[in-house]
């Protein structure tokens, strides 16, 4: 099982929801520097609201694969099933795809990819970052170490948790 939890040294560019607007997203890369040159952290909420979810996320995995130790993706509210089937992403899937087989598989594939995003990253050991608050119930050790639920590999899903598998 994939850790929850990410955790490298600085510098890094973090960035918040992109939420569909690729040239918001390509704009970063012309501000801030390319992904090969600086380290980014994307804290979630690639995909719904916007018009083109579809490029921001195969632009964002593509720099994964390519950049593995310099570019990080978090997994926000809206990459869960129950949210992007609603607030757009399922529907660009439908637009661009409307044979019911392709987008069917295309957003059950994306879906999958997303419950292996982490949940949170620390920064140089001092740094945590993630998309919002942990959803779940928590131990009063969870409570008392924001980083345990991850490091012990809790499994987080619309507000229930379960540990292991």
């Amino acid at each position: 099982m994939p850790s929850t939890l990410t955790e490298f040294e600085a510098p890094v560019n973090i960035c918040g929801d992109i939420h569909g607007q690729y040239s918001d997203l390509l704009k970063i890369f012309e501000v801030c520097g390319l992904p090969y040159k600086h380290k980014y952290l994307f804290l979630g909420d690639y995909v719904d609201r916007g018009r083109h979810s579809l490029e921001v996320i195969v632009l964002l995995l593509a720099l994964k694969v390519q950049f593995p130790k310099h570019f990080f993706l978090l997994r926000g509210n809206h990459e869960v099933r129950k949210i992007n089937s609603v607030y757009g992403f399922k529907d660009e899937l439908i637009a661009r795809y409307p044979a019911v087989d392709d987008w069917l598989s295309l957003h059950g594939a994306f879906n999958d990819v997303f419950a292996e995003m982490p949940l949170a990253a620390v920064v140089s050991g001092k740094i945590l970052c993630m998309h919002a608050e942990l959803v779940g119930r928590y131990s009063e050790n969870q409570a008392t170490d924001p980083c345990a639920a991850t490091r012990n590999h809790a499994r987080f899903d619309m507000g229930r948790s379960s540990s292991g598998n």
